[in-house]
């Protein structure tokens, strides 16, 4: 397959885009039952956060939350129903992060080498659905197991099974000792999110409680990855009079011909408020050893008539992420408000990290630190 250069690939998949808009307008009916519309869309997700790392206290000020990829992000996306019976659906999608949460660090406490490229690109698709048949989407987005583990806490918008997606670009300080060791929390914690590629994606309707989405693609946006990814990711999805469940199961791709296994539950006591979550992962295909395992408590509850009010525990433990023998662990408490009239969330997480091995592996011992964040999501 030809390599494809950054540059390149986003012309590349910018063709892409741009052709299948006009291949499904040629096909489509000027007299469509639906009119064709075009909506802007966006979301500004922003946090004060501090960081103890065991030795120094650092205030960052106002970051963007990073948390589920969620950032700062502006779009637009374009909809018509042709007149074969499709509707169609372009997108356009940008981040605007500056100071990622996980990005900041205590060398680099404003995330300065940021700027503002093509790696900003989040979306730029066009999805053809019809009811019975399923979705197909062609072009640059989510990949099938990105970010793929129920979660009815309510609370996802702070505490994901990825714990480092909040503060991961500072650094562990040895122990003892308290020196800043050459790895990142980021390297340190994972949950295999596929992220979003240059792919080609099916999603299934739904048949009795089952979807099944699948999709390969590649990394286009930045260079020195030549790998093809491939996702399958299975959900079943069932609702009661008081209880909603939801399980799934993935099989992703994590380059160079490696795969991962992962599977994932929620369930939510719907009168109550009481839900809890677990996901996992394993690599089964490939040379990785790196695993994890993820458990959330919650309570999601109408306290106020504007919103509600979500409050969950969540613990996290991950093997040979930053080395073969090396353990991770967090844990974290976080409280959300929603105010539905204005789509806002407002939240407040309290969350530890630690890092440390059980087989004598030298510099592998961190000291323990804490983070704290206060901030808003507002989506529009």
């Amino acid at each position: 397959m030809t390599k494809l250069t950054r540059r390149a690939g986003v012309r590349e998949f910018a063709g892409m885009f741009m052709g299948a808009a006009v291949l499904g307008v040629c096909v489509s009916d000027a007299s469509a039952q639906v009119p064709e519309g075009l909506t802007f869309y966006g979301a500004i997700n922003q946090a004060i956060m501090n960081y103890d790392d065991g030795v120094e206290s650092i205030n960052y000020g106002r970051v963007d939350n990073a948390v589920g990829d969620n950032v700062n992000r502006f779009g637009a996306r374009f909809d018509r129903v042709l007149s074969s019976g499709w509707d169609m659906t372009g997108t356009f999608e940008f981040g605007l992060a500056p100071k990622r949460s996980n990005q900041v660090s205590q060398l680099d406490r404003d995330n300065s080498s940021w700027s503002f490229d093509e790696t900003s690109l989040r979306k730029l698709d066009v999805a053809f659905a019809q009811d019975g048949v399923g979705t197909f989407y062609i072009g640059h987005g989510d990949m099938s197991g990105k970010g793929s583990a129920p979660d009815f806490s309510g609370t996802d918008v702070i505490a994901s099974n990825n714990p480092a997606e909040l503060a991961g670009g500072n650094f562990w300080r040895l122990d003892p000792g308290g020196g800043l060791k050459a790895r990142q929390l980021n390297e340190s914690f994972g949950n295999y999110s596929s992220g979003r590629r240059l792919r080609l994606r099916y999603d299934s309707p739904q048949f009795a409680n089952f979807r099944l989405s699948t999709s390969v693609g590649r990394e286009v946006l930045t260079s020195g990855d030549d790998s093809t990814y491939f996702d399958v990711v299975a959900r079943y999805d069932k609702q009661w009079r008081t209880i909603d469940l939801a399980v799934e199961l993935s099989l992703k791709g994590l380059g160079g011909g490696d795969y991962a296994g992962g599977s994932g539950l929620a369930i939510i006591h719907k009168p109550s408020g009481l839900n809890f979550a677990v996901s996992t992962a394993h690599p089964i295909i490939g040379h990785t050893e790196a695993h994890f395992g993820y458990a959330k408590i919650g309570l999601k509850r109408d306290f106020f008539s504007f919103g509600s009010t979500a409050i969950s525990y969540d613990y996290y433990n991950g093997g040979s992420f930053g080395a073969a023998g090396s353990e991770s662990l967090s844990d974290g408490i976080s409280i959300v408000q929603r105010v539905d009239k204005y789509d806002l969330e407002v939240f407040l997480t309290v969350r530890n990290y630690d890092g440390y091995t059980n087989i004598g592996l030298p510099n592998e011992d961190f000291l323990k630190s804490t983070v704290q964040a206060f901030g808003f999501n507002w989506t529009f």
